[in-house]
């Protein structure tokens, strides 16, 4: 039987993600984050919105067809949620990795009823569960779901430049 590491006291790591990245990944939407650097972190994996919004790629969404809230309403600068990143590889399949990047593949996505404001850092960095539970901080959990069938108009790139490649 496998334990969840959600005491106070236990460190887990997080990334951040511009919106709307970072909601489509807490609400099982997206499945796959593209990265330019790989990781050997594998469990629980907290997801911090940064302060920044894709505006070009929220847009190319909405006109795909995906259901967004309205930018606004897209919490920045918080922890929204969790996921557990089970692998990172190069050839996933899924319509959301993009080409020539690590595809870090995702599951058990839970999405927080209320953002924890917390300030974001390039990279995988520890952050402290603020409370006990089987899921993180009483989140809702989404199983992964495909959006569409066709390949996404987006044009995917890396929001770190100065990261080295692999």
């Amino acid at each position: 039987m496998r334990v969840e590491p959600t005491a106070r006291s236990v460190e887990q790591m997080a990334l951040s993600v511009w919106q709307p990245w970072a909601y489509l990944l807490v609400t099982g939407v997206k499945d796959v984050e593209n990265r330019r650097w790989s990781t050997s972190h594998r469990s629980r994996l907290w997801i911090h919105a940064s302060q920044r919004l894709d505006e070009g790629a929220y847009q190319a969404l909405r006109a795909a067809g995906v259901d967004l809230p309205e930018p606004d309403q897209l919490p920045r600068g918080a922890l929204v949620g969790a996921v557990e990143f089970i692998a990172c590889v190069r050839d996933s399949q899924t319509e959301w990795a993009g080409p020539g990047q690590w595809h870090w593949q995702m599951a058990q996505h839970w999405e927080l009823p209320r953002p924890i404001p917390t300030r974001g850092r390039q990279r995988l960095f520890p952050v402290r569960p603020p409370e006990e539970s089987a899921a993180p901080c009483g989140a809702q959990p989404h199983s992964a779901r495909r959006v569409t069938a066709r390949v996404l108009p987006i044009q995917w790139f890396d929001p770190d430049p100065k990261e080295p490649q692999p």
